[in-house]
């Protein structure tokens, strides 16, 4: 078979997007689902979150470029954020049972309950560092 006739690959940052957005809905799940059934934070399952982002990239055609390493960091850390917010939602359940998502929010975000939440999120987002760390040579060997 001929490469020459064949079609060049298109590749689109925004569709690229799409599938980092949704590597790191997979990433957050798996460790969120670790997270549930262990009740321990795992260092290296945050390793999951930045490179299931790349290679969500990476599947849904996204343009390489040189700053995206970068934008899967900050990405990252906001699902670090995510996963932290998720679990605290799913353990005030479990505790008290159903509460709408709002009421939760709020309460998260009220001046009784923020410094815990801070202190809560100081765990995941040091592991996030370094599952940054871990799967950052990954990704710039592909630039």
């Amino acid at each position: 078979m001929d490469l020459k006739y064949h079609l060049p690959i298109r590749r689109n940052n925004y569709v690229g997007m799409i599938g980092a957005v949704l590597g790191g809905i997979l990433g957050t799940i798996a460790n969120l689902i670790i997270l549930y059934t262990t009740d321990i934070f795992f260092s290296l399952t945050f390793a999951l979150i930045p490179l299931a982002m790349y290679y969500g990239y990476l599947f849904f055609r996204g343009r390489v470029f040189k700053k995206l390493p970068i934008v899967i960091s900050v990405m990252s850390v906001l699902f670090a954020i995510l996963l932290t917010l998720t679990y605290e939602y799913i353990v005030v359940i479990n505790e008290y049972g159903t509460i709408p998502l709002w009421a939760f929010l709020k309460a998260m975000l009220g001046p009784e309950v923020l410094p815990y939440l801070l202190q809560d999120l100081i765990t995941p987002l040091i592991f996030i560092a370094l599952g940054i760390w871990i799967s950052w040579r990954k990704i710039n060997e592909q630039l």
